[in-house]
């Protein structure tokens, strides 16, 4: 009896072994029948050879003060560079592979899509909505900065993005922004930064102020705060005395400040000096647009003093 079970048992096994040989088969000749599949090459991100010195958008200062990552404040302006600036919020969903935000920004894939899920994470009040219920008006109603959906057409799946920044209709609440010309990211001045410069440069951006005397002195002429050319003027200036807040807020050692200013400067985004007999910083000034591309004349306090002489 047992014999005969262990007969049965083994010619059920080699039923069910040719069973899936033949199966196997048959879907290898149903493959071999269709077409090959299509295959999307998606070309690598290549620096345009030209771009607009004209073209920018408000990015708030608030996105410094919610405790992002470097690799996160990195990649915002990137993916703020992408977007319609007059196109409603709602409507503006577009589309950037993570490579070209890696290019963009000097970041691996990894470290992309970690900044990623952290800009999802994160709300910012938009200043320009209110709440219809009159027991909380004029609070600001907070949204994601960033909303990221998945699309799939047909074998291609990817990524639209959606954005939170300041808008050409919100240009009221400019004073809490800070004016990012996009060359900085087409030029790939941006690329090149560390992560801390590019930190760096935004807070001093933040505490960057216009001073009407002293731009004239390095320019040779004033310019109307109350005009279009003021959002093009060449430079904010950072005075010696906000150096602290600049240091707290990037968490940099003023010691090491020189080290980052370094490379900003070679990037031609700041141009700072130490003060006479010393070794501490005097004035920064921090650039709108790279000073080389935008094709800025300017004397520098050296040349100032051999003119006096």
């Amino acid at each position: 009896m047992k014999t005969s079970k262990a007969k049965l048992k083994v010619a059920v096994h080699a039923d069910i072994v040719r069973w899936k040989a033949q199966r196997y088969a048959e879907l290898k000749a149903i493959e071999s029948k269709r077409k090959p599949r299509a295959i999307v090459k998606r070309k690598d991100y290549q620096f345009p050879e030209t771009y607009s010195m004209k073209k920018f958008f408000w990015l708030p200062k608030n996105i410094l003060r919610l405790g992002l990552s470097n690799s996160a404040i990195a990649v915002y302006p990137v993916l703020c560079g992408e977007s319609n600036f007059t196109k409603d919020k709602e409507e503006d969903w577009f589309h950037l592979s993570q490579k070209t935000i890696g290019v963009k920004s000097g970041l691996d894939a990894k470290t992309v899509r970690k900044a990623i899920a952290e800009l999802e994470s994160k709300v910012l009040p938009d200043p320009s909505v209110t709440y219809e219920d009159w027991s909380v008006m004029d609070i600001p109603v907070s949204v994601r900065v960033l909303q990221k959906t998945k699309v799939t057409t047909g074998e291609l799946t990817y990524y639209l993005y959606n954005v939170f920044f300041y808008r050409t209709e919100q240009a009221q609440f400019k004073k809490e922004t800070i004016l990012f010309f996009t060359c900085i990211l087409e030029s790939s001045y941006w690329r090149t930064l560390s992560n801390k410069a590019k930190l760096l440069y935004l807070v001093l951006r933040y505490f960057g102020e216009y001073d009407p005397e002293y731009y004239e002195a390095i320019t040779g002429e004033g310019i109307d705060p109350h005009s279009s050319d003021f959002l093009h003027r060449s430079f904010d200036v950072v005075w010696s005395w906000n150096l602290s807040n600049v240091c707290k807020l990037t968490k940099i050692r003023k010691s090491s400040l020189p080290e980052f200013l370094g490379e900003l400067q070679n990037c031609d985004l700041v141009y700072w000096k130490y003060e006479t007999n010393s070794n501490e910083i005097d004035t920064i000034r921090v650039y709108l647009k790279p000073k080389d591309l935008a094709g800025t004349e300017e004397f520098n306090e050296e040349d100032m003093k051999e003119e006096d002489e």
